[in-house]
């Protein structure tokens, strides 16, 4: 991929042309889902600890810092979680509570919290929902598929 800003984790400003094996979660424990945004990826690991990486322009990396890349994986302050989502410039994760948090760009209202604000760092949702299969995001939207069951 690009890796312009480091969403491939690899330190190196040029693109990534072949597959590389990313030696940061060699002695971690398995990695269950990987997501990637337009300029960022994020990571979550069989224990539910969640990474991300790449451009932090808009704050969606989780992290208490904008306008910098990060090339290399940083832990997220979360943790027991099940599900993440990257959209192009926010992220979302869900806890196998099915609490939703959601942070980076926010424009449109795209992390639902009814504000047009970026968010550094990751929030939770206050709606409650049912059991949540599903979540993902775009452009300027999020989804959240969900059992109708609360």
């Amino acid at each position: 991929g690009q890796n312009a800003e480091g969403q491939c984790g690899i330190e190196s400003p040029n693109p990534i042309i072949t597959p590389m094996k990313l030696e940061f979660f060699k002695n971690l424990t398995r990695v269950n889902q990987i997501s990637a945004g337009l300029h960022h990826t994020l990571v979550l690991l069989e224990n539910g600890e969640v990474y991300s990486f790449g451009s932090s322009k808009y704050g969606h990396l989780g992290i208490d810092v904008s306008e910098e890349n990060r090339k290399f994986p940083v832990r997220i302050n979360l943790n027991n979680c099940k599900i993440i989502a990257a959209g192009d410039h926010h992220s979302m994760a869900v806890n196998f509570e099915n609490k939703v948090y959601t942070w980076g760009f926010g424009e449109t209202y795209a992390l639902g919290n009814q504000s047009e604000n970026d968010k550094l760092l990751l929030f939770e949702l206050n709606e409650k929902f049912g059991e949540i299969f599903e979540i993902d995001g775009g452009s300027q939207y999020s989804v959240i598929l969900f059992s109708n069951s609360c």
